[in-house]
């Protein structure tokens, strides 16, 4: 017979407004109440059952696509990716799309791009202040969305390049800005309104596509925000796809020219409809992630001095961060286990999500078809019996031990772990040991949790400050 683990009692909407408000404790606290396995539940969704003990975990993502499936997801994604993401592909199509993308994140191709990193980093810390506080969590969000538009979709123009970062950044500064008294509403709301709704809704909330004038609550509901940058990216990227037609592609190496070069296993190549679902894929996914885990991993090595001093040792050693090369980077085994550690205390995204085909055993328990399960990266990485002090940042613990795909797991698992993690681990490490050029010190005190659209974030800016 069917079976749930035990789980809280109260609402399904004052579970929500718990997870939203304060993610890490809620989880915490149910944890400590009901175990390792626990179901939650939130309006509108199935149940929802949390995991985190290696076996549990390894079960989930080695179970058969017949028996699992990638999701759900929150309405308001699928009409922002469109239908042939990545993210949206299950069985054979996802294989073979993973198959068709995977050459350009990895290798030779990827290594080619440290220089167009490094620019891009000196040339955002160059607007940056001297001797007074600044906050660097904007500063790398600035940075890794320019390593999206200019590795990624290959953008060299500065007119189109400033187009489309001025777009992107000022959408999502204004998204933030929705963190005030309506942000928990707005939060759940954009997680529960199913997604043929929301078109309605944007038109609703503000003057809407047409120019039909409405009260504007843009601050409270902000589809009318997200459609018109939806519209306006989705023209700016079609000029950047009928580009393609007119430039010499074998002359290009970013990410957008490869997959418009590759061929699938019936010698097909992408659509251009199929191409503007996959460089917004890899906007969404890519953008802020790695920004957050950027700056996660500063407002932790910053306040350990004998961290950073070994990471500056380690740099200098290898020819200086101005001088490393990305052959070199890639070797670096402090570098390396300071980012996984930060990446294991401060996962950026929660967890994963499976939803159940059939029923499913796990442990006592035999959940029902339709069932979602959540392997919970945040809870997965502070279990005692696999992470010694796991509430201490300690990157010595990659260096002597090595853990496996079911307890460490930031970028999700199974046929479905990030495409991009490679290409990201690297990203990090270019932009880490560029800043690293500076002399930088925390100016505040180390941040919390919060619940950012899908990522965990600091709840602070991190502010630092390059002294002379």
């Amino acid at each position: 017979m069917a079976s749930l683990p035990p789980g809280p009692r109260e609402s399904p909407t004052r579970q929500i407004a718990r997870w939203t408000r304060q993610p890490t404790v809620f989880l915490e606290s149910v944890q400590r109440e009901f175990g390792d396995v626990f179901t939650l539940r939130f309006p509108g969704y199935p149940p929802l059952v949390v995991i985190s003990r290696p076996d549990d975990v390894k079960a989930v993502f080695t179970a058969a696509s017949t028996v699992v499936e990638q999701g759900p997801f929150p309405p308001f994604m699928r009409p922002l990716l469109g239908d042939q993401s990545l993210f949206f592909l299950e069985g054979v199509p996802h294989q073979r799309e993973r198959k068709l993308l995977m050459p350009a994140f990895h290798g030779e191709r990827m290594l080619s791009h440290a220089d167009t990193i490094r620019r891009i980093t000196r040339a955002a810390v160059e607007r940056c202040p001297r001797n007074q506080p600044f906050p660097l969590a904007s500063i790398v969000r600035d940075i890794s969305l320019d390593v999206i538009l200019q590795v990624v979709f290959g953008i060299g123009d500065a007119g189109r390049l400033h187009a489309l970062h001025r777009l992107l950044a000022g959408q999502s500064e204004q998204a933030r800005r929705t963190r005030n008294v309506s942000s928990l509403l707005t939060t759940i709301a954009m997680l529960l309104v199913p997604g043929p709704t929301l078109d309605s809704l944007y038109r609703w909330s503000g003057r809407g596509l047409d120019g039909s004038g409405r009260l504007d609550v843009s601050g409270l509901f902000p589809w009318r925000t997200a459609v018109r940058l939806q519209a306006s990216m989705d023209q700016l990227l079609a000029e950047e796809i009928r580009r393609l037609d007119d430039e010499a592609l074998e002359n290009r190496d970013d990410i957008l020219a490869t997959m418009a070069q590759a061929i699938d296993e019936d010698g097909a190549r992408m659509s251009p409809a199929h191409l503007r679902d996959e460089m917004v894929t890899f906007l969404v996914a890519g953008h802020e992630t790695s920004a957050t885990g950027l700056a996660w991993y500063f407002d932790l090595v910053l306040r350990r001095p004998d961290v950073l001093a070994r990471l500056r040792t380690e740099i200098d050693q290898a020819g200086g961060p101005a001088r490393v090369t990305p052959q070199q980077l890639q070797q670096l085994p402090w570098l390396d286990a300071t980012l996984r550690e930060t990446l294991r205390l401060r996962p950026v995204v929660p967890q994963p999500a499976r939803r159940l085909l059939r029923a499913m055993p796990l442990n006592q328990w035999i959940l029902p078809a339709g069932t979602v399960v959540l392997p919970s990266i945040y809870l997965a990485h502070r279990r005692p019996e696999t992470y010694a002090a796991p509430e201490t940042f300690e990157p010595q613990r990659f260096l002597e031990q090595h853990f496996g795909p079911n307890e460490f797991f930031a970028f999700g698992g199974g046929n479905r772990r990030c495409i991009g993690m490679s290409f990201a681990m690297f990203e990090m490490k270019m932009i880490i040991a560029t800043l690293l050029e500076l002399n930088l010190s925390h100016a505040g005190p180390p941040a919390g949790v919060t619940l950012r659209a899908i990522t965990m974030a600091p709840d602070t800016g991190v502010p630092v400050v390059i002294g002379g």
